[in-house]
């Protein structure tokens, strides 16, 4: 076979990155055929050679004739459940006049599942700043304020797609519930007002049981979540008030399943039951089937519901458990639970969940893919600095600094791109169409301040995914912010699972898919602000590949991949 072809999945997305293994003359890119579901489509591009315009709106515009220049793509066109293959072949030749070149064959069939061993994992679309909310916005008329609105309306179509599997999953996991009349809910929630979630949550009436913060108010006595707390009491849910804030956040998103009166299963990651989370927000959730780790949960869940407002020291001191018990899985991975605030370190050493995460970095040896949301410095950079020593990749959202270092307000929210050691920042400017002529349906996507509209949490999850094609691969997530806060103030949790490959491989091609979305922005952004017109068509000069190919960027990543 001319090249190797390496086929990561995760329940929405396909990450496909290829190897040519000889020196393929005149080429000028490659087509990408799927096979879905028995049916044979070419993939398609949206850049196109010079003096040769892409097709009108609404037309097709094949990757045979506007082949990809580069070696890995994210196709986010499947969903759960399709069947796929993929076939990478050359095109070769002259703009205008390619023809088939050297080819990978035909994958294996692949079905697209959330389902890896025992536990599940779902992911949103939660992405605005993109060019599919950019032309709907521009077709409808809309502003930002819109995209919001359009968020929390039922059956609203961009509600829908957002939302992806995530809020399909949460919704079935409700109704699985609702209809075994032998099981129950447990659940820790810092924010509650998804129009969909919080009537079929209510709908459990006693058999759901809740512990509510009161989100992240300004003042004492307010509440985020005073029309939630009131709705679920009127249905007979048992509600545990945990009105900590603005002292501390009460930042759970968990519950715990129970069948028969026995913890089976639980539920955590990084998202809010809002519109919001489920919607504008990058976002997670994981499902893990598994006793002895959802019987973790419901005891952390009961030492929250006995602590009324407040952090009483035994609540700390339950959490400072070092080391957390370890739970071996059906699939024969291995997991544990951190559950915060732990007892705050003394004589410089480090608070016990920090720690643990450091050395999880620490210890990665090929690879660390991360998502993060407010990270605190430690975590951060010690993330960063692995970039000299392994292939690293990750996004964060952060708050851009004031010239003193400090961080600035919401109206600087920023997005990090972290390339192995390499720091990059992207402001979120406009991304400015008049740039782009050659890309048919470029439209203008909102700034910072428009997105202020819509929140300051771009990527919300909490996410490190290290050795991912290694021995001990290993995913970690949750409500835990990897920072200071969360450690010592903060009521959180995370968990650490490790073994799971194929789940390890399901958080990568989601970090890796936010990774190249916003560093393709920061590309145009920072060109344009220096006066210069961004990349935009297609080389006619074969030489291409053979530059692609010395790039170390990419070479690092076919090595993570094991395609190199």
């Amino acid at each position: 076979m001319p090249f190797r072809v390496s086929v990561l999945t995760n329940c929405d997305d396909v990450f496909l990155a290829w190897e040519p293994g000889v020196d393929i003359p005149h080429c000028l890119g490659f087509s990408i055929e799927r096979r879905l579901n028995g049916s044979t489509t070419l993939l398609e591009n949206r850049v196109g050679f010079t003096g040769m315009p892409l097709p009108a709106k609404g037309t097709p515009a094949s990757s045979a004739d506007y082949p990809f220049q580069r070696l890995s793509w994210t196709d986010h066109g499947p969903h759960l459940g399709n069947t796929l293959a993929y076939r990478i072949t050359a095109r070769v030749g002259t703009p205008g006049s390619l023809r088939d070149g050297p080819s990978s064959g035909w994958t294996e069939e692949i079905t697209l599942s959330a389902t890896y061993g025992a536990s599940e994992a779902y992911f949103n679309r939660g992405v605005v700043l993109s060019q599919f909310v950019a032309r709907i916005m521009q077709d409808n008329h809309w502003s930002a304020t819109d995209i919001k609105k359009h968020a929390g309306e039922v059956n609203d179509k961009l509600r829908e797609f957002l939302s992806g599997e995530l809020r399909l999953a949460l919704l079935r996991l409700l109704q699985e519930i609702s209809s075994d009349s032998s099981s129950a809910l447990h659940a820790a929630l810092f924010e509650l007002s998804d129009p969909e979630l919080l009537p079929a949550l209510a709908a459990l009436g006693p058999r759901a049981h809740v512990v509510l913060g009161n989100g992240a108010v300004q003042h004492k006595g307010d509440d985020e979540n005073a029309a939630a707390r009131s709705t679920l009491k009127a249905a007979g849910v048992d509600v545990r008030d945990r009105m900590c804030a603005p002292g501390f956040l009460a930042h759970n998103k968990f519950c715990v399943i129970s069948r028969q009166g026995k913890p089976a299963t639980v539920w955590t990651g990084s998202t809010n039951w809002q519109a919001t989370g489920l919607c504008t927000q990058a976002n997670n959730g994981i499902l893990v089937h598994d006793a002895a780790l959802a019987g973790a949960f419901q005891t952390a869940w009961e030492r929250l519901a006995q602590s009324g407002d407040g952090h009483p020291a035994a609540l700390k001191a339950a959490n400072t458990v070092n080391p957390p018990a370890d739970y071996r899985l059906a699939d024969d991975s291995t997991a544990y639970a951190q559950f915060t605030a732990v007892t705050a370190s003394t004589k410089g050493y480090q608070a016990l969940d920090i720690s643990e995460l450091l050395d999880l970095i620490a210890g990665a040896r090929q690879s660390l893919l991360f998502a993060m949301f407010m990270p605190g410095e430690q975590i951060f950079e010690a993330a960063v600095n692995r970039g000299d020593q392994i292939f690293v990749r990750g996004v964060a959202n952060t708050f851009l600094k004031d010239s003193e270092g400090q961080p600035g307000d919401a109206s600087s929210v920023s997005v990090d791109m972290v390339n192995n050691g390499q720091r990059r920042n992207f402001g979120l400017d406009v991304v400015r169409p008049a740039s782009f002529k050659s890309f048919a349906e470029w439209a203008a996507e909102i700034t910072t301040q428009q997105f202020n509209a819509i929140g300051h949490a771009i990527i919300h999850s909490k996410v490190l995914v290290i050795d991912a094609w290694g021995e001990h691969p290993t995913i970690v997530t949750g409500s835990h912010n990897f920072s200071k806060t969360a450690s010592q103030s903060n009521d959180e949790n995370f968990i650490v699972i490790t073994g799971n490959r194929a789940l390890a491989q399901a958080y990568a091609v989601n970090c890796l898919g936010l990774y190249d979305h916003y560093r393709w922005r920061e590309y145009v952004s920072r060109t344009q602000q220096q006066g210069k017109q961004p990349w935009s068509h297609l080389s006619d000069d074969p030489e291409w590949l053979a530059q692609y190919r010395k790039d170390e960027d990419r070479q690092a990543l076919l090595r993570a991949l094991r395609v190199a």
